[in-house]
């Protein structure tokens, strides 16, 4: 098969998320889990490629997308936010090419940390990430807990809650926050989220002072979440990274692909996290 691989454009992205779908769902199916019942948003690798399209990757054969890759920078963090190729064209070396061509951004900028989250039980994938370097670092849970208990849980540890009314720049409090948490800034992003990418904002205070923050999605999903609240299991992830970073006690992501916000939440008078 003739495969060819080239930087992502615009008007490939719906596509690309419809590859995304159908491997993930091949995946989550064949572990007894529900699958996604429609792509991912385009609006954050809309964003990126604005930003920094030297992260966004297709292979295609023709003129049919067969993969997907995505991966985003802050500072000196690189994270690979999507990589995919559809079930019945998973030949061998595709993966492999398209986290090759993601991995040139972090060269190019001089990552100090390449990271990236995945199922626990996708096997096959977490073998290719060790064979570049990437090494399983935290075990990270889904959870979902009643909306009540969790507004119910701010109140009783002491937490003022206020809405965060959009704005195009982050914070100064952001900014802290995020330095403390994971060691790094995430600047861009709250910018996004801020601008439109998200449904609600939260800022989350004790004793006066900002101590965390939360973004919502229409569908209920909670992430990125910088505080710990207290959910249940839902569904285990790892993080895989070339080194230890961040304090994973107090910061959940929503998904794997942003460490952030995705459609597929669930209602039912649950949040998701």
């Amino acid at each position: 098969m003739d495969i060819t691989y080239r930087p992502a454009k615009f008007e490939d992205l719906e596509d690309a998320e419809r590859v995304v779908q159908e491997a993930g769902n091949e995946l989550r199916v064949r572990h007894g889990r529900r699958p996604w019942p429609a792509p991912p948003p385009i609006a954050f690798p809309k964003f990126c490629l604005a930003e920094d399209p030297d992260g966004l990757w297709v292979a295609e054969h023709g003129d049919t997308i067969l993969g997907f890759g995505f991966s985003w920078m802050t500072e000196t963090f690189w994270f690979l936010s999507q990589l995919f190729v559809r079930p019945e064209t998973q030949a061998p070396g595709i993966g492999q090419a398209l986290l090759s061509k993601t991995l040139i951004q972090a060269e190019r900028d001089g990552a100090a940390t390449l990271a990236l989250i995945t199922p626990a039980y996708n096997i096959a994938s977490m073998g290719l990430y060790l064979n570049n370097g990437l090494y399983p670092r935290e075990l990270l849970y889904r959870m979902t807990a009643p909306a009540q208990a969790v507004a119910q849980n701010l109140v009783d540890a002491g937490y003022d809650s206020t809405p965060i009314a959009p704005w195009t720049e982050p914070d100064e409090w952001t900014g802290r926050i995020d330095q403390e948490l994971l060691g790094f800034r995430r600047d861009l992003h709250h910018k996004f989220l801020l601008g439109g990418g998200a449904a609600r904002a939260i800022r989350i205070d004790r004793t006066g002072r900002a101590a965390g923050y939360a973004y919502l999605s229409a569908e209920g999903q909670i992430g990125p979440l910088a505080i710990a609240l207290g959910f249940r299991i839902e569904e285990p992830y790892v993080l895989m990274a070339t080194q230890p970073f961040g304090n994973w006690c107090n910061y959940l992501p929503r998904t794997p692909s942003f460490m952030w916000p995705s459609t597929n939440g669930e209602r039912n008078g649950k949040q998701n996290a």
